[in-house]
């Protein structure tokens, strides 16, 4: 109880949508910049003992017109405790960075340090 993903897309401080997902499979909107341009994305989830998973299927309009998604993702745990991909959020940040992932390379993505 009580822990969720927040998957963001679209610029920082101007998203074009962001979701709050929790393990029973609920998917809140939390942000849109142009609510009904871009549709909730289908979410299925499964909960494995003491953890759980989600596979989230983006809807094409997550993508712009360069085809390239900007995503980034906020974990709120039980506890209240936030983390974020693709970096760490500093305390008072509304909203997690962004990593632009162009899909025909996708494949190949690489993190620092990885």
């Amino acid at each position: 109880a009580g822990d969720s993903l927040t998957v963001w897309i679209g610029p920082r401080a101007q998203p074009i949508a962001a979701w709050r997902v929790t393990p029973d499979g609920r998917v809140d909107t939390v942000a849109a910049s142009s609510p009904g341009r871009i549709r909730v994305p289908a979410v299925q989830t499964r909960l494995l003992g003491d953890r759980w998973i989600a596979q989230i299927n983006l809807p094409e309009s997550a993508f712009d017109e360069d085809a390239q998604l900007m995503l980034g993702l906020e974990r709120t745990d039980a506890d209240g405790v936030h983390s974020a991909w693709p970096r760490r959020m500093i305390p008072g940040q509304p909203e997690p960075g962004r990593l632009i992932i162009t899909p025909d390379l996708y494949d190949n993505l690489r993190l620092p340090g990885s």
